[in-house]
């Protein structure tokens, strides 16, 4: 990353080391846009999965994950088709429609506010482990 000036160069980068180390099928650097309602996916790592490049509704991944997010806390999944913190039209119009199966989220606050969410997807079941999220949370400040 060091050489890399561009911020979605960098992103990319990133995420693409970190997908691939991981064994993931999807790592994505989401930043939240100013309405603070949606966030933007410029570029993406992705591995037998399609991308997530593209502007979302943050709200559309279920609100306690958003909540947890704002308040600066990681978020795990380890399985969306029976986690309870998920809805069912989230678990099929968001987690079953984008081959979300597993996921790890760790948010960037700065000046008070979700700026940026660093993401790491698999399209089944993972059991997150503490060095996975501490990679992953790494990551995600040493890219912002």
């Amino acid at each position: 990353l060091r050489p890399l000036a561009d911020p979605i160069a960098i992103q990319v980068e990133a995420t693409r080391v970190l997908g691939r180390h991981l064994g993931a099928s999807r790592a994505s650097y989401a930043e939240v846009a100013a309405d603070d309602a949606h966030f933007v996916v410029h570029r993406d790592y992705t591995d037998g999965v399609r991308s997530y490049a593209g502007r979302y509704r943050l709200d559309a991944y279920g609100p306690e994950f958003v909540r947890d997010l704002r308040a600066g806390h990681t978020v795990t999944m380890a399985d969306a088709a029976r986690d309870p913190r998920v809805g069912e039209a989230e678990r099929v119009d968001v987690y079953a429609a984008g081959r979300i199966g597993a996921f790890v989220g760790v948010p960037l606050i700065k000046g008070g506010r979700l700026a940026a969410v660093l993401s790491v997807h698999f399209p089944g079941l993972h059991a997150w482990s503490p060095a996975e999220v501490a990679l992953v949370e790494e990551t995600a400040e040493r890219t912002w």
